[in-house]
């Protein structure tokens, strides 16, 4: 219960990603609280000796038990969809980034937390405006900041997949770049 609870209160800080953050804490909420109930009913149950108590606490018991055999079936049925709404809310928020603070701080944070750069590859940062190639800032052909593992300056990711020359194939770059990805199949 208390998961679920802290669960739900730091869902705000991650709204980027709204489809992955929201129902999982619910859902761990009402887990606990079904817990709590059914544990009250076996212990009040075995301790009056209460027969109707002791049948629903096992009634209980078996449908929790149905419930987890039928989470874990849809869960492995829907892992691939889950994968691919994961992978385009990562992508939407790489083409806004910059645009809105909001989804320029949740992709800075998730980057520097989990050292990833991008959703499957740093060239997910051609899909952004102000790190396309063929834009005219500073900051064209590169990738942001929080993508970067040593040189936290503003303008270390600058210029970083320049004529086709990506981090991988630089030595130095390989050496000052998250080059992980931040989805990872």
């Amino acid at each position: 219960m208390s998961a679920g609870a802290w669960a739900q209160l730091e869902k705000s800080r991650y709204d980027t990603f709204n489809s992955f953050t929201n129902d999982p804490a619910l859902i761990l909420l009402l887990i606990g609280v079904i817990m709590f109930i059914m544990s009250a009913f076996g212990c009040v149950g075995s301790l009056r000796e209460n027969i109707c108590l002791l049948k629903t606490f096992c009634l209980m018991t078996a449908a929790v038990f149905v419930g987890e055999l039928t989470a874990g079936s849809f869960t492995i049925s829907l892992s691939n969809r889950l994968e691919e709404e994961l992978v385009e809310d990562l992508y939407n928020a790489i083409q806004l980034y910059g645009a809105e603070k909001k989804f320029t701080d949740d992709i800075d944070y998730v980057q520097k937390r989990f050292e990833c750069c991008g959703a499957k590859s740093y060239d997910d940062w051609q899909l952004n405006k102000l790190y396309n190639c063929s834009a005219n800032f500073p900051s064209r052909c590169g990738v942001p900041t929080s993508c970067c593992k040593l040189d936290n300056s503003p303008t270390c990711g600058y210029q970083t997949r320049i004529n086709g020359v990506s981090i991988k194939n630089r030595k130095k770059s390989r050496d000052s770049f998250k080059i992980a990805l931040c989805y990872k199949q």
